[in-house]
């Protein structure tokens, strides 16, 4: 694809100068061609209407056409046609058939606000977490149809303790480590520029470094705040239920992809809870170090209505868990959202009234204990949605090629890695910056000894001066709370735990190679036996073969293999989840097992794992950090990033507000519009062909439209992860009945082209392995590489592949027609 996309932008620029010869315009720009009959503007006809997967492919490698324009949409997503500057356009000379692409891929991969999405990573798992959850039998009693409900309203919460997680990283950094601890210490305060404005002045006073560096984290609050406004979508809002039943199909109703009208209030629950947090924070301090009397029960009554505000938020979000997307109470969230910021603001002032003396502190009161909190809230609320949803036996969904992954647990799963991925960049980012600032330890105790020590060489004239100057220069002790510590140990074993399940899985593989190479030369040989004598096959010599054509048969072999790993990527999960889990147990369990317990991540072997966590995850939030950067100045870096998130940006926003918006809620709403119109007229027929993840949302399509207008459709999908990835992983939402239903809609005239040696795509109704799967006949298996010495395709050139044009003509010609 990307040799092809190559020579098409070199072909482009020789058609761009003969375009400006003829003054007729120039790429991708929407004119009316009137009577010029280089471009073909008719609706009338057939059309196929090609859709592109990952990666924001351009439409002029969908087309294999150096030159087009834009007969629909925008420059974020537009449908496109050939245009053939001064000559007759191919699509006037073909009997009615045209060619046209809908170009998607800059609703993913375009602007660096959409790479920014990755340090909102554990939003986006958290959200699609929700489409993983089991659809509620039609026959369920009362224990699971609650299980069902209660896995709803767990996801959301997890949600809000995975906003509040940030907030809380963000002011254990900005508040406590450099505010509080190294702007306290004046040769600490001045030996980085990040805290030299808290060293002097007002602003060294310990109310107003407090306020200062409160706004760092109110920064970040409204930062995220203003990403989740943005959405894709350009339909009204309507209500859904927020968990589907058993065969209702839910994907094929009109409110599916218009928008959840409660996701305004969401958000503004999980920005007014963020906020009240911070003003908590904030008032916190001066009501137990420095207020007396009247002033510390003014402070107090602050801290009490901000976490009231944060109870409230969380009773906010809970409700729309339980009574769906039709349940939204946008005016009491705007009205709580006011209230948290003006509490912030009298916590500001609170704290930068002159109370008096200040008691001394190591480190920022509560905030130790808030992160400890929301820690062990979100590790209860992941438990608690496991059994929910255990409740509703999952495991019993699907069969054979259909069977869920993960035994129904995705949904409890990915929100464990979305708990590793936030914990893991809070803490990872936290040391780091402590590093700079200072030398990260848990124990107040520890801090305290050593600051003395310190200070009594400093202060002691008698000492050479050598000695002096070296305990000034030494880093002081930042205390951070013991969470972070025992989350870089629990990482480092969980990365360990990770490395092995991956080396066995390795293993495995390796050894299926041996056989699969036997498979792929006898498949081969069988082949050339046909084509050399179809009515009397010859049997050549398997030794002659196979010694001519080992090294080939083996290549093909070693892609196959790999390919298929993506069948066992829920088993590699959920091997991880579980590893995960038990770790993340074991931890709790020697955590709280004695009063003293916290500190073993202090003394070895469990301080070397606390260092090799602490540095892996520091490395792993600063490259994030890194990517986001590298991003801003490299659109080809943009592109390849969008790609992550092209499965999990595909469904719409539910469980978290502030995920990445859902480009399924333009996409597919703009492909049933453009579908009815190229079938407006009689006679008039349209082909969706979707490859890759283009083969979902031509799916989705064919699920949104008018019966008359699908009679007039037919569907050819390539390279397809329908059944692989989506089925396997979303069964309430794309199951076998569904896929099943996609075919009964177009009447039958559905092919689905895919190749063994495709990581993504593969069949989707009939596995080639069960001749009892029964039903259309929709899959086709493609030979990759047509000979033993070609070039393997893989998951690309299904569009260019030999056998697509007679799959076309069979979909655009039924033989039953």
């Amino acid at each position: 694809m990307a040799q092809a996309t190559t020579m098409i932008s070199k072909a482009a620029q020789g058609v761009d100068r003969m375009a400006a010869e003829h003054n007729t315009g120039s790429p991708h720009t929407s004119v009316d061609a009137g009577p010029d009959k280089s471009l073909d503007t008719g609706l009338a006809g057939h059309t196929e209407l090609r859709i592109h997967g990952v990666s924001g492919t351009p439409p002029e490698a969908v087309l294999s056409h150096p030159l087009l324009k834009r007969v629909a949409g925008d420059d974020k997503s537009g449908f496109y046609r050939r245009w053939y500057p001064g000559g007759l356009s191919a699509d006037l000379n073909t009997n009615g058939r045209r060619l046209e692409a809908y170009s998607w891929g800059h609703l993913t991969s375009g602007s660096f606000a959409r790479a920014a999405w990755l340090m909102l990573l554990p939003f986006m798992l958290a959200n699609l977490a929700h489409w993983m959850l089991p659809a509620l039998p039609a026959a369920a009693g009362r224990v699971r149809t609650a299980a069902g409900r209660a896995s709803a309203v767990l996801l959301r919460l997890f949600g809000l303790s995975l906003t509040l997680m940030m907030v809380l990283a963000a002011v254990q950094m900005a508040m406590d480590v450099a505010g509080w601890q190294c702007g306290g210490t004046w040769r600490c305060a001045t030996s980085s520029p990040l805290t030299t404005v808290l060293a002097d002045g007002w602003a060294a006073e310990p109310g107003a470094r407090v306020a200062l560096t409160a706004l760092v984290p109110v920064a970040v609050v409204f930062g995220i705040g203003l990403l989740g406004r943005r959405t894709r979508r350009r339909t009204e809002p309507e209500p859904d239920v927020s968990v589907a039943a058993e065969g209702e199909h839910p994907m094929s109703r009109p409110s599916f992809w218009r928008g959840n009208p409660g996701m305004s209030a969401l958000r503004t629950a999980h920005v007014t809870a963020a906020t009240a947090l911070i003003a908590a924070a904030v008032a916190w301090p001066a009501s137990t170090l420095a207020a007396s009397g009247a002033a510390r029960v003014a402070g107090l009554v602050v801290c009490a209505v901000a976490l009231a505000l944060v109870a409230g938020a969380a009773v906010l979000v809970a409700t729309e868990g339980i009574a769906g997307r039709s349940a939204h109470h946008t005016t009491v969230a705007v009205n709580a959202r006011r209230i948290s910021l003006g509490l912030f603001l009298v916590a500001v002032v609170f704290s930068v009234w002159d109370h008096g003396t200040w008691e001394p502190a190591t480190d920022l009161p509560g905030v130790r204990s808030a992160v400890l909190l929301a820690f062990g809230a979100a590790m209860l609320l992941i438990l608690l949605l496991a059994g929910a949803v255990a409740a509703q036996l999952p495991w019993r969904q699907g069969r054979d090629g259909f069977r869920v992954t993960m035994r129904g647990l995705g949904a409890p799963a990915v929100s464990t890695i979305a708990f590793l991925v936030a914990g893991g960049f809070s803490a990872g980012l936290i040391y780091r910056v402590t590093d700079l600032l200072g030398q990260p330890v848990i124990s107040v105790d520890t801090a305290s000894t050593v600051r003395t020590a310190l200070d009594r060489i400093i202060d002691d004239d008698a000492l050479p001066f050598a000695v002096q100057q070296s305990a000034w220069s030494t880093d002081l002790p930042l205390v951070l709370p013991p969470s972070y510590a025992w989350a870089g140990a629990a990482g480092a074993v969980i990365v360990v735990a990770v490395v092995v399940i991956a080396a066995g899985i390795a293993v495995s593989a390796v050894r299926r190679i041996g056989a699969t190479t036997t498979q792929v030369a006898d498949e081969y040989r069988t082949q050339q036996t046909a084509a050399g004598d179809p009515g009397q096959p010859s049997s050549p010599s398997p030794t002659t073969g196979m010694a001519a054509d080992e090294d080939a048969a083996r290549r093909i072999a070693i892609v196959t293999v790999a390919a298929s790993l993506t069948d066992g990527s829920g088993r590699f999960i959920g091997r991880v989840v579980l590893a995960a889990g038990l770790v993340l147990l074991t931890g709790i369990g020697v955590y709280a097992s004695g009063a003293d317990n916290w500190q073993l991540v202090e003394r070895p072997p469990l301080s070397t794992l606390t260092t090799f966590g602490t540095w892996m995850m520091g490395a792993f939030a600063i490259g994030l950090v890194g990517l986001v950067w590298s991003t801003a100045r490299n659109p080809a870096l943009r592109r390849v990033v969008g790609i992550l998130w092209d499965v999990g940006s595909f469904w719409p926003r539910v469980a978290h507000p502030l995920a990445p918006p859902s480009y399924g809620e333009r996409a597919v709403p703009e492909l049933v519009d453009r579908v009815t119109a190229l079938t407006a007229e009689p006679n008039s027929r349209v082909i969706l062909s979707g490859h890759s993840q283009g083969s979902v949302l031509a799916a989705a399509t064919i699920m949104q439209l008018p019966r008359n207008v699908a009679a007039r459709v037919g569907l050819i999908t390539h390279g397809s992860p329908l059944r692989r990835l989506y089925a396997r992983h979303f069964p309430a939402y794309l199951d076998e009945s569904v896929l099943r239903s996609v075919s009964a809609i177009v009447g039958g005239r559905w092919r689905n082209l895919y190749r063994e040696t495709d990581p993504i795509g593969s069949w989707v109704l009939h596995d080639p392995a069960d001749e009892s799967t029964g039903g259309p006949d929709v899959d086709v298996r493609l030979l990759d590489p047509p000979t033993l010495d070609g070039e393997i395709a893989g998951h690309g050139e299904y569009w260019n592949d030999t056998r697509y044009p007679a799959e076309l003509d069979t979909v655009a010609h039924p033989p039953d027609a």
